[in-house]
């Protein structure tokens, strides 16, 4: 396959140190690319995209390779899948941000799912192989924090190697014409906890993932109405534990689920209808908490 090697700026990156440019991906072909003493493969159907890969050294084992896909017209990116493996040597486990999912690396013949599903509303897409001592071994992080991306390390006991996977755009996209993904990989012997710690700073520092602000009143106490009354939610009620919980310190009142249905079954496809039956009058409820000096939250 042809490719022409070239140099290209990448925002934000304190040094390029080497970028490929792929004419375009076939059905079934890949690219390569190294980083961080990584041999990285990527493979995919282009549909009809070019990719052009770039990686760049941030620090003594911090590194970033980036992703970038390019059409001539408007068009849904295609599944990427980037490969790539290590020696398994004093890795004691991996780390997700799944806190159910097991500490340790299956077998690649394990029938399982992958180790990570990421996105917006679930996960965060990032794992850590960490050591004996809880040092990390390299902590692997992607920039999309918002579409799906899937992330495995399995151990191979034919090569000793753990191989990992990152699976991009596994989803329907939106139609573009371009897009990039970066891939940041901390291979330093620090505690494993630093290293996580810097995959949430270099998120926070993207444009668009910058921290909610916390308002002050977050931070004060806040009275829940699940705890003693789950959904069993009467507004008259409701005020009386306003009265009593302002003078017990609190600032706020978060009236919890059921609020909006009288459908008592738990289920929860008819959230997002916001059509209140059980607290009909909201506006009278809010004005009367309002006047106790507390502040409301719907769930």
């Amino acid at each position: 396959m042809p490719f022409s090697a070239q140099r290209r700026c990448i925002p934000c990156i304190a040094s390029l140190v080497q970028g490929l440019v792929f004419a375009q991906l076939v059905a079934a072909s890949e690219a390569a690319l190294t980083v961080g003493g990584q041999r990285l493969r990527v493979i995919g159907d282009s549909s009809g995209f070019e990719l052009n890969l770039q990686q760049a050294s941030l620090a003594d084992g911090l590194d970033v390779a980036r992703l970038t896909l390019t059409h001539q017209r408007a068009t849904a990116p295609p599944q990427l899948t980037v490969q790539w493996s290590r020696p398994s040597h004093d890795i004691a486990g991996v780390w997700t941000s799944d806190f159910s999912a097991s500490r340790t690396s299956p077998p690649d013949w394990r029938e399982v799912g992958k180790l990570l599903h990421s996105m917006l509303t679930q996960q965060a897409a990032v794992l850590t192989l960490f050591g004996s001592d809880d040092s990390n071994r390299i902590t692997v992080a992607v920039s999309d924090a918002i579409n799906p991306v899937t992330m495995d390390a399995r151990i191979r006991e034919e090569d000793a190697r753990i191989h990992l996977s990152i699976d991009l755009f596994s989803e329907r996209h939106q139609k573009v014409k371009e897009i990039s993904v970066e891939i940041r990989f901390d291979q330093r012997d620090i505690p494993f906890d630093s290293a996580l710690k810097g995959v949430s700073g270099w998120w926070a520092g993207m444009p668009g993932h910058e921290p909610a602000p916390v308002p002050e009143l977050a931070r004060q106490p806040m009275y829940s109405t699940w705890y003693s009354y789950h959904q069993n939610i009467e507004p008259e009620s409701m005020l009386a534990e306003v009265k009593a919980a302002k003078r017990l310190g609190f600032q706020a009142i978060i009236v919890d689920d059921g609020w909006q249905t009288l459908d008592s079954s738990r289920g929860y496809a008819h959230t997002g209808d916001w059509k209140p039956e059980r607290l009909s009058r909201i506006e009278d409820f809010v004005n009367a908490v309002h006047a106790e000096g507390m502040a409301a939250i719907l769930w």
